[in-house]
């Protein structure tokens, strides 16, 4: 197996807000200058950085792979009970495909918009909708799945993984390994794991959850957490990751660490190549308008500026009417007509309403 072999899935950006350091464009340069054909982003509840990292990326001649490490909430994402709900579980998602890509952006604003409690969760409902389309890795160690392999209980474990299969396919759930040796738990997280996933028939996969490009960055990775805790460095006891490595670590390393399970390496380009999610850019956008009959909206865009012209104008000049033929063309031209045609809708229900509206 070579560097290329291998991916990084599981990074986390800036854009995981005082609790990762480096910017999509620095995580990309270090994804290439590692050797790698592709890379992952799965910033901590939201997807913020995943078109600059995209983009960086495809100017970089990379992969890349589309993510989100979520929180799945104890009970459902509206149980909002002090102590018991401020429990969360985070699981790594990669969007596999286009609908995938969609399902993620939904979780991530339902998450979001319903709930947030502290931090943005997911729930069992939801995932049952958006999980179609979802890669999805176990999580750190904090996760569902690594906590029920922690206490060693097979029956559970086996329930779990039972359900999470369920929100995703049996194809498209990993068990995630970590090597963090000074993370308390997480040695006997990996070897449970390593062990469930033979009895369950469930692949593993390697990651380094990296917070920061190279291991020099920890310092400053380390100032950020002071800042995120309000706590000084001098402070002892103040939460600290310094202990552990959480750079994107070179293949070399992570072939040493995982030399006992080669497929979880393996696996890391498994998944990449199948991942298929791109993006057109410089084309608009635009939600359709619901246009009458067989009617295109250039065509109804057209039908209503004309109706609306001879209310306003009983008598019109000739360069009355080139004007709107002018407006018009160049409506079409830019592929405008729905925009208009929706932005008219809403002025005119405001209207209807009594609400008053303006430029």
């Amino acid at each position: 197996m070579k560097s290329q072999d291998f991916v990084h899935l599981h990074t986390h950006s800036m854009y995981s807000l005082l609790e990762a350091l480096p910017s999509p464009g620095e995580i990309v340069a270090r994804a290439k200058e590692l050797g790698q054909s592709a890379v992952g982003l799965a910033d901590k509840g939201y997807t913020y950085g995943l078109i600059e990292f995209y983009q960086e990326a495809k100017k970089a001649g990379l992969k890349p792979i589309l993510g989100m490490e979520t929180y799945v909430a104890a009970r459902t994402r509206t149980d909002k009970e002090s102590g018991t709900d401020t429990r969360r579980f985070p699981l790594t998602l990669l969007a596999a495909t286009q609908e995938g890509y969609d399902h993620l952006l939904k979780l991530a604003t339902l998450s979001a918009l319903e709930g947030m409690y502290y931090k943005p969760r997911v729930d069992r409902e939801l995932l049952t909708k958006y999980g179609k389309g979802l890669i999805a890795l176990s999580g750190p160690i904090g996760g569902a799945i690594p906590q029920v392999a922690l206490a060693e209980d097979a029956d559970r474990i086996g329930a779990i993984t039972e359900e999470y299969q369920s929100f995703f396919g049996k194809e498209n759930l990993y068990f995630e390994l970590m090597d963090l040796p000074n993370v308390t738990g997480q040695a006997e997280v990996n070897q449970q794991l390593i062990r469930f996933g033979k009895e369950l028939g469930v692949p593993l996969v390697a990651t380094a959850n990296s917070h920061y490009c190279r291991p020099e960055d920890a310092e400053a990775h380390d100032v950020m957490l002071c800042i995120q805790k309000n706590a000084l460095i001098s402070d002892p006891g103040r939460f600290s990751m310094r202990e552990s490595d959480f750079s994107m670590r070179p293949y070399e390393e992570m072939e040493e660490a995982f030399r006992h399970v080669p497929e979880a390496l393996t696996n890391t380009k498994t998944i990449a190549d199948r991942v298929h999610v791109d993006f057109q850019f410089g084309k608009h956008q635009l939600l359709r308008f619901p246009v009458p009959g067989s009617m295109s909206e250039e065509e109804y865009l057209t039908k209503l500026c004309d109706e609306g012209f001879k209310a306003r104008y009983p008598k019109p000049r000739p360069e009355h009417r080139d004007r709107l033929q002018y407006e018009l063309g160049i409506i079409r031209q830019t592929g405008f007509s729905g925009y208009f045609l929706i932005v008219a809708d809403f002025v005119n229900e405001a209207k209807r309403r009594g609400i008053s509206v303006g430029p």
